[in-house]
């Protein structure tokens, strides 16, 4: 069944949904792309560290009853195992919170002279 669909404006709609469920890429992965293709179904394709936000998108396409195939990998990807680690080299490095300013030194890089506590920030 072919589906009527501005491609223009629901890519448009998309990356609304994707600002709003990622307001901050520093925190959290959300890349996604509809890729339009001579068959009537849609290909969803990229990439998430949210469960949530993948379902989300594909409930938004299910409510517009837009046929889809699902090629939205979440992350962290299954082949890698337990192997889901990475070191960061930056001046200052987003961290979940609540962390104590004793566990500061676990994140940054031993040379720590001092942390500055926001409500919602914690930096070494």
């Amino acid at each position: 069944m072919a589906q009527k669909v501005n491609f223009k404006t629901l890519s448009g709609e998309l990356k609304t949904l994707e600002k709003r469920l990622v307001p901050d890429k520093r925190l959290a992965v959300l890349d996604v792309e509809l890729k339009d293709t001579l068959n009537p179904v849609i290909t969803l394709s990229g990439e998430t560290s949210l469960p949530e936000a993948k379902k989300e998108i594909n409930s938004f396409l299910n409510d517009r009853r837009i046929a889809f195939a699902d090629s939205l990998r979440l992350l962290p990807d299954s082949s890698l195992g337990d192997k889901t680690w990475a070191l960061g080299s930056l001046s200052v490095l987003n961290m979940p919170l609540p962390v104590s300013s004793k566990r500061c030194n676990q994140y940054g890089s031993g040379s720590i002279r001092g942390c500055i506590r926001r409500p919602d920030v914690l930096m070494c």
